[in-house]
């Protein structure tokens, strides 16, 4: 087995990953939590941990897929962000304001289809229940 911070650094190279979602696979390789912690501070003292960038990069990029905060929440969630991270960064690039706005987006991929199929593939996909409201009632202006 490698040394923890030349295999941490590898990995590096190929993934775009925030602290917690490393420490998770340091930890899934085998590494002793003492080692995965010295790796952590060792990286972020060199400056190879960039977790606001990454973080930005995939709450852009549920944007452009569509998704809702909901489900955005629960992508970086299940990658091992903590919650009160979660929070802070979906407050910082995805403002309720901008979920209206990908949900008026998201409605046009169902054009046509019934009322009620919408509603459900809305609550699914886990767009605000307040959005649905909105849309049944005919609302399109800004929230």
């Amino acid at each position: 087995m490698k040394p923890p911070l030349e295999a941490a650094i590898d990995y590096l190279r190929r993934y775009a990953v925030t602290r917690w979602e490393l420490a998770r696979w340091l930890l899934r390789k085998g590494y002793e939590r003492s080692q995965v912690r010295d790796v952590l501070q060792a990286l972020a003292r060199l400056g190879y941990l960039r977790d606001a960038w990454v973080l930005q990069s995939r709450v852009e990029n549920a944007q452009r897929r569509l998704w809702s905060r909901r489900r955005t929440a629960r992508d970086l969630r299940r990658r091992g962000i903590p919650r009160d991270v979660v929070r802070k960064a979906l407050d910082r690039w995805y403002p309720l304001e901008r979920e209206w706005e990908i949900f008026q987006r998201w409605l046009q991929r169902y054009r046509g289809r019934l009322a009620a199929e919408v509603v459900r593939r809305a609550r699914q996909q886990g767009f605000a229940r307040r959005w649905v409201l909105r849309w049944q009632s005919g609302e399109t202006g800004r929230p």
